[in-house]
């Protein structure tokens, strides 16, 4: 049982409840203790890779892997979190163009240094950020910057959203997370931002790209919609490999 396993995370489960999950349908990994390498937000989906039995004290040579995304970028909006399972800071224009778009994310290939997501697992004093955020503190810590290296990206579609098709994929997307992550608020917070704007239609912005270990794909869509004078957030994120573990061969749920 001591085994490198290629698993595809659904959509609002956590890491750590896909691994229960997993013990669940394998009852042969019941009492094996098993890591994991590159954790995945809730409102992520795809490759994850799990260290079972005496795999797991290999655990840092696999956090340096690369790993492989398509990641949705949506413009017009920024949260707390980088992503929808936050809550707003504020909005902005929304008239970015395709064009514009391209040539900004081209300045992504190569190493950027950009400041983490608030919630997210690294540790500051001890404690996770996202302790920090949820607790109110996080304004009284200096949020790191961490570079990040984007080893090729590629821009493959731009594209509009409804005002009515997105408040009803956040809430059908965020009723799917289990686990206190404050739903309930976020999606009323949508709810109030998006209802006076009927009939608005908001741009995205689909992309692949490959990056080293430890790069995270909120922090780029929060920077990049800085550098467009427009708030922007990470949409939807499906990581397709990690490494040589593809998502056609991953063990599904």
């Amino acid at each position: 049982m001591n085994n490198v396993l290629n698993v595809y995370k659904p959509l609002g489960m956590t890491t750590f409840q896909a691994i229960k999950r997993f013990k669940e349908l394998n009852p042969d990994y019941k009492n094996i203790p098993i890591a994991y390498t590159g954790r995945l937000d809730p409102m992520a989906e795809g490759v994850l890779v799990f260290l079972a039995g005496k795999k797991r004290f290999e655990a840092k040579k696999f956090q340096k892997l690369n790993k492989e995304y398509i990641a949705k970028i949506l413009f017009g909006f920024s949260t707390d979190s980088y992503d929808l399972l936050g809550i707003k800071k504020e909005k902005s224009r929304t008239k970015v163009t395709k064009k514009e778009v391209a040539e900004k994310l081209k300045k992504y290939e190569g190493e950027n240094k950009l400041s983490l997501p608030p919630y997210c697992s690294y540790k500051i004093d001890g404690k996770p950020m996202f302790h920090w955020a949820r607790t109110g503190k996080l304004d009284n810590k200096e949020i790191p910057q961490k570079r990040m290296k984007v080893i090729n990206l590629s821009f493959e579609n731009f594209y509009y959203i409804s005002d009515k098709k997105l408040l009803r994929y956040i809430t059908d997307t965020i009723n799917k997370v289990r686990g206190d992550f404050r739903q309930k608020k976020i999606i009323k917070n949508w709810k109030d931002i998006l209802q006076p704007l009927e009939g608005t239609k908001f741009p995205i912005a689909q992309i692949r790209l490959k990056v080293s270990g430890g790069t995270y794909i909120r922090s780029i869509a929060e920077n990049l919609g800085k550098e467009m004078d427009s708030e922007a957030l990470l949409f939807n994120l499906k990581r397709t490999k990690v490494a040589d573990f593809t998502f056609e061969e991953a063990i599904k749920f």
